[in-house]
């Protein structure tokens, strides 16, 4: 009997150790948020996710029958790791944001504040729009499957009991520098030609408020951007598969990462 107790225990301590690292890797996703879905829904989702990997834990039952001193290290790792996967995971999706609040700002339509209607808040009307748009593209392309085959397989290539150098991994930092600058490419290439076209319209009105300056400028600015900005809305949603070339390449940051996290 007390046999079946400590096992039902080391089970349960077992699942719960399996849930940090997916609760962790995808709160940091837009549409896993705590604004966006509800805590119970959350753990529900995730604790179903797990029990499809709870045969792997049968070989490692012993170890969560030892003291908690022993299991916060192994915690600690475990949300480490869920962290880092979420971070690369949400790249595209924060740099498609940061790209529409800069395209927002050059068109300046800072005032025109947009509620969300995933999180109830204020946010970018473009970024949101941008943030929207990708998360759609990211469901019906199977990119949810694939970051869930990630996070599976990931359990594989690190099981719960294998202790990893995520603090002070120089490789990750490099690895992470890398991804963030790539970030950074992305954001340039989405608002680069609009940026650049709104400094032309910028100094095309300011000639003509040079020559005619019985026009009044800034009425005519704010119509002429938002006309701009609204062709070019309808070119930018061919860039989204541009977006997407770091979303389902998620196999291949396991392998980066296995090279990594030794």
């Amino acid at each position: 009997m007390l046999d079946q107790y400590q096992n039902l225990e080391s089970s349960l301590i077992g699942l719960g150790m399996l849930m940090v690292r997916m609760l962790l890797a995808f709160s940091f996703m837009p549409f896993f948020s705590t604004k966006v879905m509800p805590l119970t829904v959350r753990l529900s989702f995730v604790a179903g996710l797990s029990l499809f990997l709870f045969p792997l834990l049968q070989s490692q039952l012993p170890l969560f029958q030892a003291d908690w001193h022993m299991l916060l290290p192994c915690l600690l790792k475990e949300a480490g790791l869920g962290m880092v996967l979420g971070v690369f995971a949400s790249l595209s999706f924060w740099a498609f944001h940061t790209a529409g609040v800069i395209i927002e700002y050059q068109a300046g339509l800072t005032m025109s504040v947009a509620i969300d209607p995933l999180s109830g808040e204020e946010d970018s009307l473009i970024g949101g729009l941008f943030m929207q748009l990708l998360t759609v593209f990211f469901f019906i392309s199977g990119g949810m499957r694939q970051l869930v085959d990630m996070l599976f397989e990931s359990y594989v290539i690190w099981p719960i009991n294998k202790m990893l150098p995520i603090v002070g991994n120089l490789k990750l930092i490099t690895m992470l520098m890398a991804a963030i600058m790539q970030m950074i490419v992305l954001v340039v290439k989405i608002a680069a030609p609009f940026v650049i076209l709104m400094l032309l319209v910028e100094l095309a009105l300011g000639l003509l408020s040079r020559f005619a300056p019985q026009l009044n400028v800034f009425f005519l600015s704010l119509p002429l951007k938002v006309g701009i900005l609204a062709v070019l809305l309808l070119i930018y949603s061919s860039l989204l598969s541009d977006g997407m070339q770091l979303l389902p390449n998620f196999h291949e940051l396991n392998k980066t990462l296995e090279g990594v996290l030794r």
